[in-house]
């Protein structure tokens, strides 16, 4: 069976006539059904179509089956000794694979003889059958269409299928053995890979023809994988064989024994390989079998390249008759690194650039193929692999301008010229010519690979262009599968490449992204070195304004070998500002230059209308010298209602923003929870436990509590939300015999910590969200030194409304420069002020006691000065009603154990007015009078009711009524007692 062949061979003998008129019919309904293919050595069951080819009867072919038409005695005549010929030929030949097919019309069954006792068919199984009379078929006149002949027909195509698949399988295990025993004598120095090679070869192209894809990947992977082995040997120095299955991956670890003389410890066959290689074509996945690569193989003058490519284009072949086109994307950059470090094992002489032709055309090979193969579905999983090759690709087509002189700045020479020439002639001819000859010279996405890197060689326009499309596909692709790392990597060198160019806007452009992960993620001396890259472009174009933003950066970043060069970027930034010529003012944000620590009220006394409020606040410079700005502002917002997350109003009472990730409590101890009385505890655990099924596991999750530490880091600590502590919780497992059986850490908000973040966030984010607010009412100080490192500064202004101030925005200025600190990037807690404004208050009332009618009594007049300053000698009246007169008492005003100045006592009177002595804010004097009422006849103990009316500027309503009672001293009644003739009064 010749492994060229689509199909195998079955031959047929005897009647020929009578077999073309089957052979049609047989050939398509062969494979139309499957066949159970059971294998030996226990391997698994297939199910397999059965396709071949029917031949005229060869010794050299697989199956053979015989047909005769004859009546019994035609056949005790002629044809048995016929088949005892045929069947002894083929038991010299070691062949025992045959099939009868008796055909039986109704002319054979016309005659006026009896009907005879035996059957031709039963003349056949007793003379050839045997123990295999199934290979004796009958088919009963195929060409009528009806139950017995459809019924005998498809009982001929069910045996044919069954004894193919018998000698398939008698074939194979056979050739199994003698691969086995070729593969046993690896050891032999005559042995040969090249040799074994095309015979485990063929056993893939069977299982190939049996549509058994995997099984022949198997294969031409157990190939490779032999193939590698021999050449790690070789490598090492003649070690000990590895077993077959060695992992491709460990290839990598040996790529450095390059130095090792491969032909002291190498097979001779290996050494064939180690030839120069004189073409570097790229990887042809269009071919299906590569006949001339097969004949190379097996006169052992295939190169290694062209051996790894047609190795290669096997296997992907069969992959995507698997439809696994992601698996051979995943395979590509493997085999392409791996490649290059076996010829530098073997020490194969390639010519200069020769190796990145090929790498470049086997790359864009395996993309165009998958981009035919491209499914909504699988768009990932391809990028998954495909972004590593446009990178590959990408970085060999940057390696041959270097070696070309392509590159910006560079000049091509005669001698580079004739290099470009040798390398296109290496490539050899384009597989794509008639697919692509209409639209090579149209769009780059409908370019071959090979006229794709003959056109960017041709000139340094054509390679940029080529470079330039390449960068971009494999940034956006890894962009796409979130490798942000990896595409911000290319941006670098695509930045490098328009330095040389002078293309110094896309330079900045591609440094900046650099310069966002580089921030994000804490690498300060490499964002030190882009941001020293960045100021020259932004220097050069004459960008003043994000020239001095990145100066100042770059002054602030913590990298102490960048001490010099950081005091030179500020005073290049101080001086640059000074000569701007325009009005505008440049905002810079304060994140990692400055840091606002804690603001606090300088005094604790309360604050009123019109005084004067003194706020400390602690910021922390990072820059390498002192500055004196102009100008430090803190905003400052008017409310009139209190904050609803402050508490106390007068200080620094505002939390901080809380987190997004929520804690919870719980009350039972972890120390306790294995005990039968659990008891509460302040370190706070919730239990769930639960008595299991089957295990009787019972089980504790601990919520972890936030530490004082954690909480000072939630309020205070930066926004970055990278840097949020996650919400964790651990599980506890326990058995029936409180013994742990596991433990677990659970997230409990994953959806929010893994929620979708802004793709276009980092620092451009930061820099737009940066806008001035009002600062038209704010807390100053002018002229004030910023020293590094730690600086307590006042911030003075007076207050004129009521309410509650909040704090806004801090900005330090600098002559056309203003460094804004958001509120949410204040590391302490926010100002939160209450400014108090309360109106004085007069209160008229009695001692302990009740009033009495018809004597002095003694009153208390009480002045609240509230938020006022009430100055000496304000008057207040007192208007008494009919009845009722008052007077200062003779001790005068008790002032809260103070001396105060004593009024002149004056007469009862019913309106009088008294003077006020000095009262301060937020204190209050008492002024002791005395009432007196007149005691009127009435008949009962009622209250006599008075009204008293103060009147003073003091009053926000300028007029108080205030209601005093009296109460009668005494109550006098009588009665008229008779006695006989007198009469008695009786007074009460």
């Amino acid at each position: 069976m010749s492994k060229h062949l689509k199909h195998p061979y079955v031959t047929y003998s005897g009647d020929h006539n009578l077999f073309s008129s089957l052979q049609s019919g047989l050939t398509s309904a062969l494979p139309q059904e499957s066949v159970e293919w059971r294998r030996s050595f226990g391997r698994p069951t297939r199910c397999v179509h059965v396709d071949v080819d029917f031949v005229p009867y060869s010794e050299d072919l697989l199956t053979n089956i015989n047909t005769i038409y004859q009546d019994v005695e035609t056949y005790k005549a002629n044809v048995r000794e016929s088949l005892q010929t045929w069947l002894h030929q083929l038991k010299q030949h070691g062949r025992s694979d045959w099939m009868v097919i008796l055909v039986e019309t109704p002319d054979t069954k016309k005659t006026n003889k009896l009907l005879p006792r035996t059957t031709v068919l039963d003349k056949l199984k007793s003379d050839f059958g045997g123990k295999q009379t199934e290979r004796c078929v009958s088919l009963i006149d195929p060409t009528k269409a009806d139950s017995r002949s459809i019924e005998s027909w498809q009982l001929l195509l069910s045996k044919m299928r069954h004894l193919i698949m018998v000698a398939y399988n008698r074939a194979l295990n056979k050739f199994e053995e003698a691969m086995r025993s070729e593969r046993e004598r690896r050891t032999e120095r005559n042995w040969s890979f090249c040799k074994y090679f095309l015979l485990q070869e063929e056993l893939a192209q069977v299982f190939k023809m049996l549509s058994l894809y995997d099984e022949s990947l198997v294969q031409y992977d157990e190939l490779d994988a032999l193939f590698t082995q021999f050449v790690l040997n070789s490598a090492a120095g003649g070690m000990n064989v590895f077993p077959l299955d060695i992992k491709i991956s460990f290839f990598i670890k040996f790529s450095s024994f390059s130095t090792y003389n491969v032909k002291l410890d190498s097979p001779q066959w290996l050494t064939n390989f180690s030839r120069p290689c004189e073409s570097w074509e790229g990887l042809s996945l269009a071919k299906s079998c590569d006949v001339k690569m097969q004949e190379k193989i097996l006169s052992k003058s295939i190169s290694l390249l062209e051996f790894r490519n047609y190795l290669f284009q096997c296997q992907a072949s069969l992959l995507i008759q698997q439809n696994k086109p992601w698996e051979l994307a995943s395979r590509s950059l493997t085999f392409l690194q791996n490649t290059i470090s076996e010829l530098r094992i073997l020490e194969a002489t390639i010519m200069n650039g020769g190796i990145a032709c090929w790498g470049f055309l086997s790359c864009l090979e395996v993309i165009q193929l998958l981009a035919k193969y491209k499914d909504p579905s699988t768009t990932d999983s391809h990028a998954l692999h495909t972004a590593p090759l446009w990178a590959y690709a990408r970085d060999k087509l940057k390696e041959l301008g270097n070696l070309c002189g392509l590159m910006p700045g560079s000049k091509t020479s005669s001698e580079q010229l004739h290099v470009v020439i040798s390398l296109v002639c290496g490539m050899g001819e384009d597989p794509h010519t008639d697919e692509h000859s209409q639209v090579n010279n149209t769009e780059n996405v409908q370019m071959s690979p090979m006229s794709r890197i003959k056109e960017a060689l041709s000139s340094q326009e054509s390679f940029k262009k080529h470079f330039l499309d390449l960068s971009e596909v494999a940034i956006s692709t890894y962009k796409h599968i979130g490798r942000i790392r990896s595409a911000r990597l290319i941006g670098r060198d695509l930045a490098l490449f328009y330095l040389k160019e002078g293309s110094l806007h896309q330079a900045a452009n591609f440094l900046s992204d650099q310069l966002k992960t580089f921030v994000e993620e804490g690498w300060h001396l490499l964002s030190a070195h882009t941001q020293t890259e960045l100021a020259k472009c932004y220097l050069e174009t004459g960008d003043k304004e994000r020239y001095i933003k990145t100066c100042v950066q770059l002054a602030a970043c913590p990298v102490d070998s960048y001490k010099e060069i950081r005091v030179e970027m500020l005073n290049n930034m101080l001086e640059v500002s000074k000569n701007i010529e325009d009005e505008k003012t440049y905002s810079i944000c304060t994140d990692r230059i400055f840091e606002i620590g804690w603001l606090k009220i300088a005094s604790t006394d309360p604050i009123i209308m019109g005084s004067d409020v003194v706020v400390q606040l602690e910021i922390h410079s990072n820059l390498p010298v002192s500055i004196t700005f102009d100008k430090l502002q803190m905003q400052l917002k008017q409310n009139e209602e209190k904050p609803k997350k402050a508490e106390k109003p007068s200080l620094l009472v505002h939390k901080g923003k809380s987190s997004d990730i929520e804690r919870k409590s719980s009350s039972v101890s972890v120390a306790s929870s294995h005990s039968s009385n659990r008891k509460h505890s302040t370190l706070s655990v919730r239990s769930s436990s639960e008595i299991g099924g089957e295990s009787g596991h019972q089980k504790y999750s601990k919520v972890s509590s936030p530490s004082k530490q954690e909480r000072d880091e939630e309020e205070c600590g930066p926004k970055n939300p990278y840097l949020k502590r996650l919400n964790m919780s651990f599980h506890l497992d326990y058995k029936q015999d409180k013994s742990l059986s596991s433990v677990s850490v659970n997230c409990l908000n994953p959806h929010k910590v893994l929620r979708r973040e802004d793709s276009l966030g980092g620092l451009d984010n930061i820099e737009k969200g940066i806008v001035k607010e009002d600062f038209s009412f704010s807390l100053a100080t002018e002229l004030i030194e910023v020293k590094p490192g730690k600086n307590v500064i006042e911030l003075k202004t007076q207050v004129t409304k009521k309410g509650f101030l909040v704090g806004g925005q801090i900005v330090l200025t600098k002559d056309k420069m203003e460094f804004i600190c958001n509120k949410s990037s204040i590391r302490g807690k926010p100002l939160l002020v209450e400014v108090i404004s309360e109106n004085p208050q007069i209160f008229l009332g009695r001692k302990e006691r009740e009033l009495l009618a018809g004597i002095p009594q003694p009153l208390i007049l009480t002045i609240n000065s509230g938020s006022s300053h009430i100055a000496k000698d304000t008057k207040v009246n007192l208007k008494c009603s009919r009845g009722l007169t008052l007077k200062l008492d003779a001790e005068g005003s008790l002032d809260e154990g103070k001396e105060n100045e004593r009024n002149t006592p004056l007469g009862f009177e019913r309106d009088i007015e008294i003077s006020l002595p000095e009262i301060k804010p937020f204190s209050q004097s008492i002024l002791q009078l005395q009432a007196l009422t007149e005691l009127i006849p009435q008949k009962d103990a009622s209250t006599i009711e008075h009204n008293v009316c103060i009147t003073s500027e003091l009053l926000e309503e300028k007029r108080l009524d205030v209601d005093i009672h009296f109460i009668p001293p005494f109550v006098a009644s009588h009665k008229i007692h008779t006695a006989n003739l007198r009469k008695y009064i009786q007074v009460n």
